[in-house]
């Protein structure tokens, strides 16, 4: 249904924030205009966004975020209502004292990421530096929240009623950082492996690197069996994202030119989709993007146009602009490694707006809610408390009508090591969403 926007200024910066919250959350389509007779005339659902009041319309008053160019340091005061956060608050007299858009457009287009902070030792933005983080709202969607309100009052003050035909969808992606754990690993780096092991008085683990090696043993971190039989039993298909770049400190996996990673590759593509994901030095060197796809394509025999960084290295805008550069069309690299949540407030695919061209762009932003070394290795969850967490997370997402895009990897299914006890988290986690 059509949604009549009305405002007296019709930047770049309005049309993709009411864009995101009326098209890309709800579903609908958003009409401008800009003059008072278009409003008035008009049978549809309105919203006023200017400093006027009608009768006949939502009126919101806007924060000035929407009419200005470049990037500066905001003046935001959080405020919770209703158990929802808010902030840009501009009004106190009707039924949208804040501007929900201002503030949707700051959270989803990463405004913070581009002002001066600090980063951690990889070089990505601090979740410390995080408004969602600092104010405690990291683990709500808010941006679909706020549209969920927006589309009580439409419907509740207006006689057209806006119907609701969004359902709650479910997304599983999986993470190949490292398909084996001491298997085609060469002959170098399996020496290594074994004295490092040694020297640390790690004993049984240099027995099992023998009997893995001597075919006596399955490597631990072979679980795409398992991946494949508990996807099936589900009727799910998740998106895996393969690192293929060249040995290095962050990137440990093996050459996609040699023909075990090679024929894996090819025999999980062939039944899911797959996406790049790649490695930290193209994050430095972009033309080692385009490399690692074409490595991933040319073994897959598909076009690549998906991706998630490698330790969710984002940096604005670099990190987009070279993925659209090299024919990449769906990112979903939005998530914090130290916590679950919603780094952009939102749990719902949306386009990228680049904030230094003032323009929307054809990449799609896919979020992700949580991945297995969040709750591990940063949060230090047991199994149980996982458990819990992520129930809570599904709950918040499902009432909001949103996508619930989880993030695993092959090894957090080995029930080896500290992953023991997970394989029963991701499995429950596939049944409470199934």
């Amino acid at each position: 249904m059509e949604i009549i926007v009305y405002t007296t200024n019709l930047t770049n910066r309005v049309k993709y924030a009411f864009s995101l919250v009326i098209k890309n959350v709800l579903g609908h389509k958003p009409v401008f205009v800009t003059s008072v007779e278009e409003l008035h005339s008009s049978q549809f659902p309105k919203i006023n966004y200017s400093e006027n009041i009608f009768e006949n319309a939502l009126n919101i008053v806007p924060h000035s975020l929407l009419f200005e160019n470049g990037i500066q340091k905001q003046n935001i005061q959080v405020e919770k209502i209703n158990n929802i956060f808010f902030f840009f608050r501009t009004s106190g007299n009707n039924a949208f004292p804040h501007d929900i858009f201002a503030a949707a457009f700051y959270l989803a287009t990463r405004y913070e990421e581009y002002l001066p902070h600090l980063k951690d030792k990889m070089g990505r933005f601090c979740i410390t530096n995080s408004l969602a983080f600092k104010e405690n709202f990291l683990d709500e969607p808010v941006i679909n929240q706020w549209a969920e309100k927006l589309l009580f009052f439409l419907n509740e003050n207006q006689q057209i009623k806006i119907h609701d035909n969004r359902i709650f969808s479910f997304l599983p992606t999986i993470d190949i950082d490292n398909p084996w754990a001491y298997l085609h690993k060469g002959r170098f780096r399996s020496i290594a492996g074994a004295v490092r092991d040694l020297l640390r008085g790690k004993t049984k683990l240099v027995a099992l690197r023998k009997k893995v090696l001597a075919g006596k043993e399955k490597d631990p971190y072979d679980t795409f069996s398992v991946l494949k039989e508990i996807h099936e039993k589900f009727s799910l298909k998740p998106v895996y994202f393969f690192l293929v770049g060249k040995y290095n400190k962050y990137g440990k996996n093996p050459s996609a030119k040699k023909k075990p990673y090679r024929k894996l590759i090819k025999s999980i593509a062939e039944n899911n989709i797959t996406g790049i994901h790649p490695s930290f030095p193209s994050n430095i060197y972009f033309k080692e993007l385009g490399n690692e796809i074409t490595v991933l394509k040319k073994t897959t025999k598909k076009k690549i146009t998906k991706s998630r960084q490698h330790f969710l290295m984002l940096t604005f805008p670099e990190t987009y602009c070279n993925l659209i550069a090299h024919g990449i069309d769906e990112d979903y690299t939005m998530a914090f490694p130290e916590k679950y949540g919603f780094r952009a407030g939102i749990c719902s695919p949306y386009p990228w707006y680049d904030l230094l061209k003032e323009k929307k762009q054809t990449l799609t932003i896919v979020p992700t809610c949580v991945m297995d070394t969040t709750l591990n290795r940063y949060m230090k969850l047991s199994p149980q408390q996982a458990k819990a967490e992520i129930e809570e997370l599904i709950d918040k997402v499902k009432k909001v009508k949103g996508t619930f895009v989880s993030l695993w990897h092959n090894e957090s299914l080995s029930e080896w090591e500290h992953w023991k006890g997970w394989k029963e988290v991701y499995e429950e986690l596939l049944e409470k969403i199934s």
